[in-house]
């Protein structure tokens, strides 16, 4: 039923990089726990590729300046002395976005293992002297 309004001879693949500068509040810190509020604002670009669906060549490419912005929730648990869990989330906005006509605008969430590779190392050196 849609087939007659999507183009099939060409497709935009859409790329977004930047660098940003980070800065994490400290909102409370423990042995256990740290909680932070980070906030990051950062400057890039925006790069549209029109391909030929079917020869995969580049027809065109626009490159425009990006600026995004977001803040967020950082928790993280220390498990043991050397790892430990943690979560962010947060909310990630274009504060310029020139005219892309994308929405980059959205929540953004992340969790993972942290490890502490300053104990883990001194933890080593201390289990070889004893041996030695």
């Amino acid at each position: 039923m849609l087939s007659p309004t999507i183009n099939l001879a060409n497709i935009r693949q859409t790329d977004v990089q930047f660098l940003s500068l980070a800065y994490w509040y400290p909102i409370l810190k423990t042995p256990k726990w740290i909680l932070s509020a980070p906030v990051e604002v950062g400057i890039g670009k925006q790069s549209s590729h029109y391909k030929d669906f079917f020869e995969d060549l580049i027809m065109r490419r626009k490159e425009r300046y990006f600026q995004p912005f977001q803040l967020g929730l950082y928790a993280e648990h220390r498990l043991t002395p050397w790892a430990g869990l943690n979560i962010q989330a947060g909310y990630r906005n274009a504060i310029s976005k020139g005219n892309i006509q994308h929405k980059f605008g959205g929540v953004y969430y992340s969790y993972g293992l942290t490890l502490y590779p300053e104990t883990i190392m001194k933890d080593i050196k201390k289990w070889k002297a004893k041996r030695n």
